[in-house]
């Protein structure tokens, strides 16, 4: 591995979890979580909600379409803001490990007023020396704007980024940067990953 002077961290699936039954608990019969996935993924009003152009009411009648009867715009917006949990057991660590060493920690994530509301409340964004996410970039991973805004902040060159995601698309789209990514699942591989750079 090339010398490395930020490592970015990315945060759902990486650091913090989800908790999928907040969502099964409220879908309509029939849909699943591919459901859920697609509609987040690529359904204008939530794609305008990741970057911050559409507002939480807006979202919240979007979702409600998917939910089952009696479910409303309200009790939706709960399941969601239930569905980011917590950092995994580890993450606090694994952040430390980096700025110990003497390098900066960053966060690229893609996530919304919602639950970023919520990583604050929770202190996360104490963790990093600075923070992109795309509901204030006003741009999603793996699109270029996003990876410039960050490469913004980082204070070196774009290949002393190490970009810690998991999901190989955006994972690709830091390494045609110049970036140095890993695809990670958890916080054991970002420890593993982490081994190559600031040593066991």
């Amino acid at each position: 591995m090339r010398h490395v002077h930020t490592v970015v961290f990315d945060l759902g699936g990486v650091l913090v979890g989800f908790d999928d039954d907040a969502i099964a608990a409220v879908l309509a019969p029939g849909l699943g979580l591919a459901d859920w996935w697609r509609f987040i993924v690529h359904h204008p009003v939530a794609r305008a909600f990741e970057t911050g152009r559409s507002t939480r009411s807006e979202f919240a009648v979007a979702g409600a379409t998917l939910c089952r009867v009696g479910v409303d715009e309200r009790a939706f917006l709960g399941a969601f803001a239930a569905w980011a949990t917590g950092p995994f057991p580890g993450a606090a660590e694994a952040v430390a490990r980096v700025r110990a060493a003497g390098l900066r920690a960053l966060v690229l994530s893609n996530t919304n007023a919602i639950h970023w509301a919520l990583h604050v409340e929770r202190g996360l964004d104490k963790w990093f020396d600075g923070v992109i996410t795309s509901h204030a970039a006003g741009a999603l991973k793996p699109d270029a704007p996003i990876f410039a805004a960050l490469e913004a902040i980082a204070g070196g060159p774009a290949g002393g980024l190490l970009f810690l995601d998991d999901n190989p698309v955006n994972v690709g789209a830091a390494r045609a940067r110049g970036w140095q990514a890993r695809r990670v699942l958890g916080v054991v591989e970002v420890h593993l990953a982490l081994d190559e750079v600031v040593g066991a």
